[in-house]
């Protein structure tokens, strides 16, 4: 008879856009913390040291680190990744990393009452929307891709039968409803949980073999900012 299943400590961080949150999991339970008015670069640290400590982990390393990749804003999503990327590599632990819609998705299915497809959105701004879908099991199908909300029905047709999306989370979600209720979309819009995206993180990340989930940066397009050209 085999005993009960013991999953590695880990800790989540989120800093893709808005809110900062941190998840730990840990032979104490699951726990998060979330700060909707920080600034990544210099609330994250005292953050995870906190829930660390809360979680009985001071002193003592996880044994896994998730982050978020992104698309969402690129200096706090940079903080994040950066910070994610020097704690694993100090305490020698693997590094997972989950793009924001994936995690979005994720923190969605809580709500979901049907084994039907569930579509994440980021309001990209421009008049743009980052999307992906991704099936019940949370499997991708369709990756994320950015693509002006004009667009976005010919951007899915080809790859997912619109009609059978159930849920939408995220900023854009109200975008994707509008775009394509005329194409027969009557999926429920779900609204984001108040611990934030690294408590669903945190779960997928504490079962997930870390080969499977490289953590690179998902921008899906390049940053705002642009260097000055020299004056002459």
């Amino acid at each position: 008879m085999s005993g009960p299943l013991v999953i590695p400590s880990t800790l989540a961080i989120d800093s893709a856009f808005g809110a900062l949150s941190v998840a730990v999991a840990s032979a104490r339970g699951t726990m998060s913390r979330i700060r909707a008015d920080g600034r990544a670069a210099e609330d994250l640290g005292p953050m995870v040291r906190d829930i660390l400590a809360e979680a009985g982990l001071h002193g003592h390393r996880p044994e896994r680190v998730a982050v978020t990749l992104g698309p969402g804003g690129f200096t706090s999503l940079r903080a994040g990744l950066a910070l994610a990327k020097g704690l694993a590599m100090g305490w020698g632990v693997p590094l997972l990393g989950f793009t924001t819609l994936f995690a979005l998705a994720a923190d969605a299915r809580r709500e979901a009452t049907e084994n039907k497809p569930i579509a994440a959105a980021i309001d990209a701004k421009r008049g743009e929307v980052f999307v992906a879908i991704f099936g019940p099991d949370l499997g991708v199908l369709v990756a994320p891709l950015v693509t002006p909300v004009q667009d976005l029905a010919v951007a899915l047709r080809a790859r997912v039968a619109i009609e059978s999306i159930q849920t939408i989370a995220g900023t854009g979600a109200g975008m994707v409803v509008e775009a394509l209720r005329p194409f027969g979309l009557t999926a429920q819009v779900c609204a984001p949980g108040e611990a934030g995206l690294a408590l669903p993180l945190v779960n997928l990340a504490a079962k997930a073999d870390p080969a499977a989930f490289p953590a690179n940066a998902v921008y899906l397009r390049p940053a705002d900012a642009r260097p000055m050209a020299p004056t002459q």
